[in-house]
């Protein structure tokens, strides 16, 4: 499940988007042993992105992402044997842009 929303005008521009994936199989990893196959566990993202422009070329921007903190997961057969997990943390990107 994907949902965005966006807010532009002129000189703002403002985003909100939120990602939802439930638990799947692994296509990679089917031939593992029956009852252990290798699952993505369930995903909740958040991001937000925001600029505004300060003149037409001159803009400044702020993006946040994984705002929720989600670890990426694999599980073994079921949830409770956790195979392999990755934490990225959130992330805050700020900066200016000018374009020629």
């Amino acid at each position: 499940m994907n949902a965005a929303l966006t807010y532009q005008d002129s000189r703002t521009t403002f985003g909100v988007s939120f990602n939802y994936s439930s638990p799947y199989l692994d296509p990679n990893m089917l031939d593992l042993t029956p009852g252990l196959e290798r699952y993505y566990d369930a995903v909740t993202y958040l991001d937000v992105n925001a600029s505004f422009a300060i003149t037409s070329q001159l803009r400044i921007f702020l993006e946040a992402n994984n705002l929720l903190n989600q670890p990426l997961r694999f599980y073994a057969g079921d949830s409770s044997r956790t195979a392999q997990a990755e934490f990225y943390n959130r992330r805050f990107t700020a900066g200016i842009k000018f374009d020629l």
